[in-house]
């Protein structure tokens, strides 16, 4: 008696791991199998374990979704980076355009300005002060020969030596100090830059 108690448990188990389907016909018909229903009947997977039962329709609709939804998210990731690398490439050609314009005037007026009044910047290549504010480089370097410019027009500044975001800077208004050949230090805000 307890061989067959001990074969019936294991034949139990392997039917309860296998699948099992509750299968409903075109008539209504219902019927219970091993193997997955019919395409033209509704179906249900039953978990022995529990007694529960998930309709495989809805289940392959959930599965879909959420296929769906995994593709979703990959495409906007790659959206979003495809857009971070346009703005770095948008963000550097500004900088090599503000840097190009900085040695132009340097070159064009040695008189006025030190050879090393203006020197360029790169994202990579920078003064640590400048990182809190890397985003907005191209202005800086903008900025930077704007303060310039406006300490030689002022008269009070007989020769650019440096021109350079200062510490006094905020995120909302940057400062810049120019520092000139007859020892004036002249200290200008962007919003001063701005206004002219």
């Amino acid at each position: 008696m307890k061989l067959i108690v001990l074969i019936s448990s294991f034949l139990f188990a392997g039917f309860a791991n296998a699948g099992v389907y509750k299968c409903i016909d075109s008539e209504g018909k219902k019927s219970y199998q091993n193997s997955p229903c019919k395409q033209n009947a509704s179906a249900a997977e039953l978990n022995l374990a529990t007694g529960g039962e998930v309709a495989i329709d809805e289940k392959r609709k959930q599965e879909i979704l959420l296929q769906q939804r995994k593709a979703e998210e990959k495409a906007r990731l790659e959206a979003k980076k495809r857009q971070e690398q346009q703005l770095k490439q948008q963000r550097i050609a500004a900088i090599e355009e503000e840097n190009k314009k900085n040695l132009e005037i340097i070159k064009n007026n040695p008189g006025k300005f030190t050879a090393f009044a203006i020197p360029p910047y790169t994202l990579e290549d920078h003064p640590s002060l400048i990182d809190d504010f890397i985003e907005r480089l191209p202005e800086i370097l903008k900025f930077r020969r704007l303060a310039a410019k406006k300490a030689l027009f002022s008269g009070k500044c007989d020769r650019v030596e440096a021109s350079e975001l200062n510490l006094r800077s905020t995120k909302k208004n940057m400062v810049f100090l120019v520092e000139c050949s007859n020892t004036r230090r002249i200290y200008l805000n962007e919003t001063e830059l701005n206004a002219d």
